[in-house]
């Protein structure tokens, strides 16, 4: 009986190690971050660098969930996905208000910004009176002039009905992650855009977020600013240190 017993508890105990934790991400094509395959298979940045943390740090598996924008927050509150990445403090969502969200270090530096026309480019911020971006995202610096109606938000699916919109002049600007757009037109040879400094931008980071597991989170910050792995793999996809 005695026997049966720790077998059981050893049993048990296996099955807990072997559940793997789910980490929504963004169902959208995002290199070098993340991406979304046709088989619904995650790559990129995001899925090297936190697989390279739960499996040498915490012998863990872990499963990424792509989700739409909008779903990651709602599924996070449910109980349905253990992290949520990308996240940030500073992103507004009322469903933020509903339970303490507890947030890691920095784990990929990023720079939204206004990509307009080469021929637009330095113009005045009065000038645009409508930006496009990915649905679900929320360009806070710009908040206070889509408030105000100055400016239109307009938004779209995937990066290829962002850079449609701005070709035939319907926004005068696209708001986005600028290492994501200059890769996505580099690939598709195009030149006719670029990154607007002068215009308001965002440099900042991603985090992951999760709500009942600060031990994992207490983990990869100490992981994220000693492991020599980070840089490596930053480096491998052209993520700024």
């Amino acid at each position: 009986m005695r026997y049966l017993f720790f077998s059981l508890l050893l049993c048990i105990s296996s099955l807990s190690h072997a559940k793997p934790y789910i980490i929504g991400v963004e169902n959208i094509d995002y290199l070098p971050y993340y991406q979304t395959d046709t088989d619904n298979h995650v790559h990129g940045h995001t899925i090297h660098i936190l697989s390279a943390f739960f499996k040498n740090v915490l012998d863990k598996n872990v499963v990424f969930k792509p989700l739409p924008v909008n779903r990651l927050y709602t599924d996070l509150m449910q109980g349905q996905i253990d992290f949520k990445y990308p996240d940030n403090p500073k992103w507004n969502n009322p469903l933020k208000d509903q339970a303490k969200v507890l947030y890691s270090g920095p784990v990929a530096k990023y720079v939204d910004g206004i990509m307009v026309e080469i021929s637009q480019s330095g113009q005045d911020i009065s000038n645009i009176s409508h930006i496009a971006t990915i649905r679900g995202f929320h360009p806070w610096i710009l908040q206070d002039r889509i408030q105000a109606e100055q400016i239109k938000l307009v938004e779209v699916d995937d990066m290829n009905s962002l850079f449609k919109l701005l070709r035939s002049n319907r926004v005068g600007g696209v708001f986005i992650n600028t290492i994501v757009a200059n890769r996505f037109l580099a690939e598709k040879g195009d030149n006719m855009f670029v990154f607007d400094k002068t215009l308001p931008f965002i440099e900042g980071a991603y985090h992951m977020s999760t709500l009942n597991h600060p031990d994992v989170i207490e983990k990869l910050n100490h992981w994220l600013t000693t492991s020599p792995a980070v840089n490596t793999i930053n480096e491998k996809w052209g993520i700024p240190d």
